[in-house]
This record gives structure tokens, C-alpha cells and sequence, in this order.
């Protein structure tokens, strides 16, 4: 795998497949999507509150959100005391890394009605056990004058349920994207 930092990536610039098309609005995307569209996409904006961030995406994400926990509890029932792990997570889960992020998760995890040591599980433990990876790339769109920097995640787990929840995000910052 190249390190080589000054490579770009050429998004081509099909009516169907631009990933960085600004039409796209997430109430007339179809959740389950295929090949020929793309993911629906949302817009976070960090100037408000960690906790409202991510309300628009929970709520209309959060059945399928609810699902989820099916997985949990069958990762669990692999383990040698299932009941064990269950009570040290429920007890040790309860936040991340920064004040900021643990407040996010917790907005996320009021909105989806999903216990916070499981959002935080979810969270962690599936960056851990499925074999997804995440990197960012420097993208040139013929369109576009200028470049820029688009993250992207792999999908090399099998779970179909987290397969039909992919989204796009732009992240915004006093009304600018400033990541994609």
C-alpha cells in the first residue's frame, strides 16, 4: 500500500455515481441503495450543542438502530459468562475519549432510545471486531477547482443490517463544510 501523500483521487463526474453531488437530499433517498445511488447525505453542524449534533440522522436511522442490539447480545452470548460482560459494560461503557464525544453519544443515545453503554460499544467495538478500516484521501472533482479531503470507511464486515445504514456526512462549521 502507497504512503505517497501527494497522490490525488479522481472522482469521476457520472450523473449517478458523484458522491459529492450537492442535489442529493436525504428525505427522497431510499435507505436499502444500490450501485447506482448514492448514499443519502446529511449535514452535522459542530457549531451546536455535542449532544443535537446527530439528531436529524438517529431519528430517521433509529429503528434501524434499534436492530442493532440483536448483534450485541449475540456477541455476548459468545463469550464464556455473557451475563458478566453485560454488567461490566453497562458499567464501564459509559462515555469516550473527550468530554465533547462522550456528550455526542450520549445525545445520540437519548434520540435512539439506546442504552449509552451500548452506543458506546457500538462505537468502539465494531471498529475492533469487524475488520472495517477508515482512512482519508485528498479527492480532485473534475468540477471542482479545488481539492478536497473526503473520508471514507471500507466494508469488509458482514452485516447486512449495517450495510443497508450507510450514510454521507458533510460537517459543518459556522455554515461552511469543512469535512466531508
Amino acid at each position: 500500500m502507497s504512503t505517497n501523500t501527494n497522490s490525488d483521487v479522481v472522482l469521476s463526474e457520472s450523473s449517478h455515481s458523484n458522491p459529492l453531488s450537492d442535489d442529493t437530499a436525504p428525505s427522497n433517498r431510499v435507505r436499502i441503495w444500490g450501485h447506482s445511488e448514492p448514499p443519502p447525505l446529511y449535514q452535522v453542524d459542530l457549531s451546536l450543542p455535542p449532544q443535537f449534533r446527530y439528531l436529524q440522522i438517529c431519528n430517521e436511522y433509529k429503528d434501524e438502530m434499534a436492530e442493532l442490539v440483536g448483534i450485541y447480545d449475540n456477541l455476548l452470548s459468545l463469550t464464556p459468562h455473557p451475563r458478566f460482560f453485560a454488567f461490566l459494560a453497562k458499567n464501564l461503557l459509559r462515555g469516550v475519549h473527550t468530554e465533547e464525544e462522550s456528550q455526542e453519544i450520549e445525545g445520540i443515545s437519548k434520540a435512539t432510545e439506546i442504552p449509552i453503554h451500548l452506543v458506546v460499544a457500538y462505537n468502539t467495538f465494531l471498529d475492533l471486531f469487524s475488520g472495517c478500516m477508515s482512512g482519508g484521501a485528498q479527492v480532485k472533482v473534475p468540477s471542482v477547482q479545488r481539492t478536497r479531503m473526503m473520508h471514507f470507511r471500507n466494508l469488509d464486515w458482514d452485516m447486512d443490517l449495517l450495510r443497508d445504514m450507510i450514510i454521507r456526512v458533510e460537517y459543518l462549521l459556522g455554515g461552511k463544510v469543512i469535512a466531508r
